[in-house]
């Protein structure tokens, strides 16, 4: 790429205009001109197809490390975000168990004083009886 910017340099070093002939200088200057043009247009396109390429391999590269390696703070908010879920999971399980527990106690506690009361109920039909 050095080469193709110093060429217009070089061309205008070692171009000697003819002074008898106007039209040999004033077209000589003109492809002077052209040749400079059309190289640094080149460059420009070299440089933002190169700065296109550059970007879509980045890109690329980015998505891809970003897939296999995830960022270490997103990682630690979403380990941060379950372990968080996880205790509230677990202290609603907890509660929910201890629920349980007093219901079954209590149903056991029903269970107990219905039986009682049907045991009292049939002394009572037994005293009637004799």
């Amino acid at each position: 790429m050095r080469i193709l910017r110093c060429l217009p340099l070089f061309a205008l070093i070692t171009l000697r205009p003819v002074k008898h002939r106007a039209g040999i200088m004033k077209s000589s200057l003109r492809a002077l001109l052209f040749a400079t043009l059309s190289l640094s247009s080149s460059h420009v396109l070299a440089d933002g197809l190169d700065s296109v390429f550059n970007d879509t391999i980045n890109s690329v590269t980015e998505a891809i490390n970003e897939a296999y390696h995830p960022d270490s703070s997103e990682a630690s908010d979403d380990r941060r975000y379950d372990d968080e879920s996880r205790t509230r999971y677990d202290e609603r399980r907890r509660r929910l168990e201890e629920r349980h527990r007093q219901l079954d106690e209590r149903q056991r506690r029903l269970d107990e004083e219905r039986r009682r009361l049907e045991e009292e109920e049939q002394r009572l039909e037994d005293d009637d009886y004799r």
